[in-house]
Order: structure tokens, then C-alpha cells, then sequence
């Protein structure tokens, strides 16, 4: 720790060292904490080793090469490239064709294969990086050899290669993607609905929502985005198939207008009042927890308790009635969900006081 400040400097950092870390600050009127911190040591494991191989396809049909993704922390960037035998260079797979695309997870997918798929010979090769520790890894790589009839025009049905799951969850404020990766020779126009309060309406109608076929891309979630979205495609002989997810937005705890807590400074005198409120929104509706000197509301023994001045009459209010010196504390408020937290912390300030002179002249 540095000695003027509080600040804590880790140099060298080691595994060991991570953790959730917490400031304490104190007096003798209280206990003030600074938000909780967790500290992760970034890391990016190998992919495991396995042998390169060749991977025969029919012209027309759909492959799917898989990318098992190693550990990592933070999580990794996933790419493709192609990678030369011959000169070891590397170059990245080109997914301005339509017909090759990574789903969310990272797979690959050619939806229908052609001779150019071959890339004269150079591996498919999966790439996962970390921008932390700048650590970079490479997967197996994988041949794709075209057989069957040289005739493109074979025909294949339309089918579902990867969709975003059924049930989708996104988070309020935050980007999100969805994804319908279909195969099939010709390919497949992929199209989408949207279903809200049992309208049908076009996605091209919502604000803050692009698409390039394949993929619907909200830059900002919000709650009007909730509901059923449906990609879908049809062949030339009327032949339709679709996947439908239903999206679910949920929300992190957020202060509802006036409901962050403040400090308070309130002079004594009899029937000084002081009241702290604590309101949050979220999806689900956040749990609010007090604490006062760092303690939790359950086990803090401060004086107004036990002279019955001190009153939680709902999750989100604290009431100290006829305030004294001693009534001074430093106060937390956590409001929390499964999807995140808020944390606060202020003080009750207690000054004397000072009854001012009145003085009358006779007229």
C-alpha cells in the first residue's frame, strides 16, 4: 500500500493474488467502506492437441467445423484463419461470403461447400486470444475437400445449422445479438418477425436494432425489445423452416429518482429526526440490505437500537429518531439481483446546537 494514500499497488502480480478487495476507512464516530473489488489474474489456456485432419464434403451440403474453446480470463476473442503448410502464413477467412459464418459460440460454418473452399490446402484453423495478458493459441487445423457432383446447382433443402437458444436473456442497457444460421443450395434469404403484445411487426421498424440476414444486432437493450423474434427462410418450392426465440430482458440494480442515499447533518436538539431512504429498480426487483459501521443491520448493537429510537419499518427506510452525539455513524446500502449491484455509503453527521442571543431595545 502506498503510504500516503490508501491506494493499493500490486506489482508483479501472481495468482495468489486474486480476490475481492474492499477499502476500510475509520474513526471514532465510524466505519466507511469503499465498493468491493474482484481481482482475476487474466489467463489463456491451450487449446488441446489433436491431429490435423482432412475433411471430405459434398458440394452443395453444409459443414460445421467446431472450436473448442479453451479456459480463459477475461474470456477470449474467437477467430478464423487460414493457415499455409507451405510458408506457415496466416490469413484470416474471409466472411464477406455469405455462405461462410461463426456463430456466437465460435463454430464455423460453410452453408453450402464449393471447390473454392479447398483453399489449396490450407488448414481451417481456429484462433482464440486474450487481450489482457496479449496471449494467443491455435486449434487443430482442418482440410475441407469438396467431392461429389462438380454441378453447383445440386439442390438441398433449406435446414438449421445454429440459432440462439429458444430462451434468450439479455440484459437492459447492454448490446446483444441474435443469431439463425441456416444451410442449403441455393442459399437460403434468411428473414425475421418480431411478435410483441401479439403484434407482428418488422424488425426494420425498431429503433436501436440492425440486421445483415444472419444476425439482429441491439446496440442498447430495452425493455420495449422483449418478445418473440422468429428467422425464418423458404426455398423455391415453398418449403419454409423457422426458429423462434423469445427474448427476455432483465435490469441491474438502479437508483429510482431519489432513492440514492445522502449524508445528513442534523444539529441536536430534542425530537431531531433523521431518515435515510435506499430505492432501486431492477428485474428481478433487487434485495436492499443495511449496514452501519461496515456491520449488518441484524448484528449492529448501536445505542438507538437498544433505546428503542431506531426504526426499519420497510426493506428500503432507516429512521433514527431524538438524535444524540452519540448517534453519529457512517451507513452502507446494498441493493443487489442476481444480475448485478448498487452499493453506497454515507454518514449522519450530529452538530450542537447553538441557541442564538435575542436581545430587545426599549423604544
Amino acid at each position: 500500500m502506498q503510504s500516503d494514500s490508501g491506494t493499493l499497488l500490486m506489482k508483479r502480480t501472481k495468482r495468489k493474488d486474486g480476490g475481492i478487495y474492499q477499502c476500510e476507512a475509520w474513526n471514532i464516530e465510524g466505519v466507511s467502506l469503499s465498493d468491493k473489488i474482484t481481482v482475476k489474474k487474466a489467463k489463456l489456456e491451450e487449446f488441446l492437441y489433436t491431429k490435423d485432419k482432412t475433411l471430405k464434403v459434398k458440394r452443395g451440403h453444409s459443414v460445421k467445423l467446431s472450436c473448442l474453446v479453451p479456459h480463459s480470463i477475461p474470456k477470449a476473442n474467437i477467430s478464423w484463419v487460414l493457415w499455409s503448410l507451405i510458408d506457415a502464413s496466416v490469413t484470416e477467412v474471409n466472411f464477406g461470403d455469405r455462405r461462410v459464418i461463426q456463430d456466437l459460440e465460435g463454430n464455423l460454418y460453410i452453408t453450402n461447400v464449393k471447390d473454392e473452399d479447398y483453399q489449396n490446402g490450407r488448414l481451417y484453423v481456429c484462433m482464440a486470444s486474450n487481450d489482457v495478458d496479449g496471449h494467443t493459441t491455435f486449434s487443430n487445423g482442418t482440410v475441407i475437400k469438396p467431392t461429389g457432383k462438380k454441378d453447383a446447382s445440386t439442390f438441398v433443402r433449406p435446414h438449421l445449422l445454429w440459432a440462439s437458444p429458444e430462451e434468450t436473456i439479455g440484459i437492459m442497457g447492454d448490446s446483444l445479438k441474435l443469431k439463425c444460421i441456416f444451410g442449403g443450395n441455393p442459399s437460403p434469404s434468411i428473414q425475421w418477425s418480431f411478435v410483441n403484445n401479439s403484434k407482428d411487426l418488422s424488425v426494420k421498424d425498431k429503433p436501436g436494432l440492425s440486421t445483415d440476414g444472419q444476425e439482429l444486432s441491439f446496440y442498447r437493450l430495452q425493455l420495449t425489445d422483449r418478445g418473440k423474434y422468429t428467422c425464418y427462410v423458404e426455398d423455391p418450392t415453398g418449403y419454409r423452416i423457422e426458429h423462434v426465440i423469445n427474448l427476455i430482458v432483465k435490469a441491474r440494480p438502479f437508483w429510482l429518482e431519489g432513492g440514492q442515499p445522502s449524508d445528513i447533518h442534523v444539529e441536536r436538539r430534542e425530537g431531531t429526526v433523521a431518515t435515510f431512504v435506499c430505492k432501486a429498480g431492477g428485474i428481478p426487483t433487487p434485495k436492499v440490505n443495511w449496514y452501519i459501521n461496515g456491520v449488518s443491520l441484524k448484528e449492529s448493537n448501536i445505542s438507538a437500537m437498544a433505546e428503542n429510537r431506531f426504526q426499519n419499518p420497510n426493506d428500503c427506510t432507516i429512521t433514527i429518531t431524538d438524535i444524540r452525539f452519540t448517534d453519529a455513524m457512517v451507513l452502507q446500502c446494498n441493493a443487489s439481483n442476481s444480475y448485478g449491484y448498487l452499493f453506497s455509503d454515507f454518514y449522519l453527521n450530529v452538530f450542537e446546537f447553538k441557541r442564538k442571543d435575542i436581545s430587545f431595545t426599549r423604544a
